[in-house]
C-alpha cells in the first residue's frame, strides 16, 4: 500500500503527478514539486481517512446518546454531542481538540454549523470552551474543549 511506502518509491507517481500539472502550477522545476512533496510527506501522521478522531466518531455513533442529547431534535446535533463525550472519554480528566472542519465532515454538515452548535452546547453548560482556535497567528489549529455533560 502506498501509505507505507518510503518517500522515494513515490517519486514516479509524483514525477507523473508533476507532467500533468505543469500547465496549471507555480512550482515548474520538478525540483520544487519534489521538495514540497518530501516535506509534505514527512509530516504525515495518519492516511487520509484512517485519521483517529474518524475511529472515535465510529465508536461514538454505536454508542447510546448522553440524556442531553434529548433536549435537540436534530440528528446532526446528537452525533455532535456523542462525538464530544467520546472526545472527552479518550481525553480523561484533560482536555480535548476538535476542528470544526473535521466534525463537519464526520457529521455531514456545515463546519459553520458545528461551530453553531459547539456554542449551543457550551451556552448550555453542556461543554467548555478552553481555547478558542482558528486565530490568525495559526488559523488551522482546533479550538480545546471539555465536555461537562454526561459521560
Amino acid at each position: 500500500m502506498l501509505t507505507d511506502a518510503d518517500f522515494q518509491d513515490l517519486r514516479p507517481f509524483v514525477e507523473e503527478w508533476h507532467k500533468q500539472a505543469l500547465r496549471y502550477i507555480g512550482t515548474k522545476p520538478i525540483e520544487d514539486t519534489w521538495a514540497d512533496f518530501i516535506h509534505g510527506w514527512k509530516r504525515v501522521e495518519f492516511p487520509k481517512g484512517r485519521e483517529p478522531i474518524r475511529q472515535v466518531f465510529e465508536r461514538a455513533l454505536q454508542s447510546e446518546p448522553p440524556p442531553e442529547a434529548q433536549r435537540y431534535d436534530s440528528e446532526p446535533m446528537h452525533k455532535l454531542i456523542c462525538l464530544c463525550r467520546a472526545m472527552q472519554k479518550c481525553a480523561g480528566k484533560g482536555i480535548f481538540f476538535l476542528s470544526c472542519r473535521m466534525a463537519g465532515s464526520l457529521i455531514g454538515i456545515s463546519h459553520e454549523q458545528v461551530a453553531k452548535y459547539l456554542k449551543v452546547l457550551d451556552a448550555h453548560g453542556f461543554l467548555e470552551l478552553i481555547e478558542q482556535g482558528g486565530q490568525k497567528h495559526n488559523p488551522r489549529k482546533a479550538s480545546r474543549y471539555r465536555y461537562l455533560g454526561t459521560l
